[in-house]
């Protein structure tokens, strides 16, 4: 019986450790997309603003 027991907790405690492998895993890689999406964000203000000031740059020197 304390056998069983004995495995059953280490059963357990395996279980929990990869639970808690997998949830660091999780926020690691949430934190990887909400990265990656904020330089998404960034790098497409940073195109837009670059295209506006482009046609402000052309307009002005047609002018």
């Amino acid at each position: 019986m304390k056998l069983h027991f004995d495995f059953v907790t280490q059963l357990l405690q395996s279980m929990r450790q990869e639970i808690e492998w997998k949830d660091k895993s999780n926020e690691t890689n949430r934190k990887r997309f909400s990265t990656k999406m904020k330089r998404r964000i960034i790098i497409k203000s940073l195109e837009e603003r670059n295209f506006k000031l482009t046609q402000d740059i052309n307009n002005y020197f047609k002018n």
